[in-house]
């Protein structure tokens, strides 16, 4: 079994083939392809900071749950909060900020030669650029995150600024 690249190549060559394709067509192709390599990349480095801000937000869990334990809740229902409380859940919210934007770099819409290579090489162009505008907001919403995590466990565990 092949993986993607290899079938994109056998796609290019048919088509070349089939074309008789002059220099320049070769040479969309060739962007095309590495457009498409770049979507690939971006793809598996939104995936791991997915898993990444999983991670972070299981250890937020963590924190909140110590709040919430020591007071006998289950929910945030009457929970008096303290300072790892209210930072533990804006953490919580940029984490789940950074997921959501994530999303935004892994969704699937790959209308691969619906037009012109060249056409189609300038439409790929402008989502990797999208894409990777997204992945940057995610990478540094998940950087806060973690800086917010640092806070909300110094509030919860070392209460030198316990109220």
């Amino acid at each position: 079994m092949c993986c993607r690249g290899e079938r994109l190549d056998v796609l290019v060559r048919d088509i070349l083939r089939k074309n008789n394709a002059d220099a320049t067509a070769k040479e969309d192709w060739a962007v095309l392809k590495e457009l498409y390599a770049m979507l690939n990349i971006l793809d598996g480095k939104a995936a791991s900071l997915m898993t990444f801000d999983a991670l972070i937000l299981a250890v937020y869990a963590i924190v909140l749950q110590g709040d919430l334990g020591s007071q006998g809740s289950t929910s945030l229902q009457g929970v008096e909060g303290g300072p790892a409380l209210y930072v533990s859940l804006i953490g919580m919210v940029v984490n789940l900020a950074a997921t959501v934007v994530c999303a935004f770099v892994v969704r699937m819409s790959w209308a691969f030669l619906r037009d012109e290579v060249a056409v189609e090489c300038k439409a790929v162009g402008r989502k990797v650029d999208q894409r990777t505008v997204c992945y940057q907001v995610a990478w540094w919403l998940s950087f806060v995150g973690v800086f917010v995590l640092v806070f909300a466990m110094l509030f919860r565990y070392t209460r030198i600024w316990s109220c």
